[in-house]
């Protein structure tokens, strides 16, 4: 299931990802392979590729990745995409979505 977080165009804020419902006991990330994003039409279901945030600074503290996220446009469902590396060799992904909204 994924997150949301809503913020303002102007605002810098922190979404995070907990990884702990896809990994097995005992398995741990170990690094942030790639964040991604893309538009969502929130009528269709659409997504697409888009460069509309900045993604200021990132960290991993297992199960739990952050990207601190700044920029969007007013009105704008963006699916963020976490793809990290574990210590088992396997590749994990998940998405958080987030709502600019200028209020």
């Amino acid at each position: 299931m994924s997150q949301t977080l809503t913020k303002q165009p102007g605002e810098t804020r922190t979404l995070t990802m907990d990884f702990s419902p896809r990994l097995p006991a005992g398995v741990a990330l170990t690094s942030i392979t790639t964040i991604t994003e893309r538009t969502v039409n929130q009528t269709t279901g659409a997504r697409t590729t888009t460069t509309d945030l900045t993604f200021v600074s990132q960290s991993l503290a297992t199960p739990v990745v952050s990207v601190q996220i700044s920029g969007g446009n007013d009105a704008v469902l963006y699916e963020v995409t976490f793809v990290c590396a574990a210590d088992n060799a396997d590749i994990y992904e998940a998405e958080g979505l987030l709502l600019v909204c200028d209020t």
